[in-house]
């Protein structure tokens, strides 16, 4: 009765974070309902997605060009010495949307899960690790911006062991983030406080 690519279609958007299968249903036929100023620029959109790439220094995707840098990191006015570690993209947008942090980012990706094995090798740290040795003689410091949740608390130690090897300073997120809460979805002055009473 229902076309396969539908079922297709549904099944792909589910495994979206956050979307379930009703939710990706509704999305799916609400697409179909408007091809012309919904669907067929989508398409396109996701299209040049596709096209973007991972900025060498700190993960973050940024349109093909020259420089390997993304906006940030090519930016002369950014605080090279202090690196903020975030788990994802929406991470860093909801960070420079409090106006309170003009340093440059390294985007982890994902967290180290206790109960998967080997999950703490899948980091690949060198472009960090790179950061920080270009310079030695100049004082850094890796600000922890984890969501305070067991495996992002897990994720700060790993990371931190390996750090300590490098002489940097390391500080985290203050008071102002919630046990359990998430830096997304974090309103501007809750960054901000924990911003700034990070230790």
């Amino acid at each position: 009765m229902v076309p396969e690519i539908i079922h297709s279609c549904i099944k792909r958007i589910a495994r979206l974070p956050g979307i379930g299968q009703r939710q990706a249903s509704r999305i799916v036929f609400s697409l179909l309902r408007s091809k012309e100023h919904v669907a067929t620029p989508l398409v396109t959109d996701l299209e040049h997605l596709l096209l973007l790439q991972s900025c060498s220094s700190c993960s973050f995707p940024h349109e093909p060009r020259e420089t390997t840098l993304c906006t940030i990191c090519a930016n002369p006015h950014r605080n090279k010495n202090t690196i903020m570690i975030i788990e994802k993209e929406t991470d860093l947008l909801t960070i420079e949307k409090a106006k309170i942090f003009n340093g440059t980012y390294f985007v982890l990706g994902s967290l180290v899960n206790p109960i998967e094995p080997d999950s703490e090798h899948r980091f690949n740290l060198q472009p960090l690790l790179v950061r920080i040795t270009t310079n030695p003689e100049i004082k850094k410091e890796i600000i922890f911006a984890l969501s305070p949740t067991a495996t992002g608390n897990l994720t700060a130690t790993h990371i931190g062991r390996i750090l300590k090897e490098h002489n940097v300073h390391t500080t985290h997120l203050g008071r102002g983030l919630p046990n359990g809460g998430d830096v997304e979805f974090t309103d501007e002055e809750t960054i901000i406080a924990a911003f700034t009473n990070r230790k």
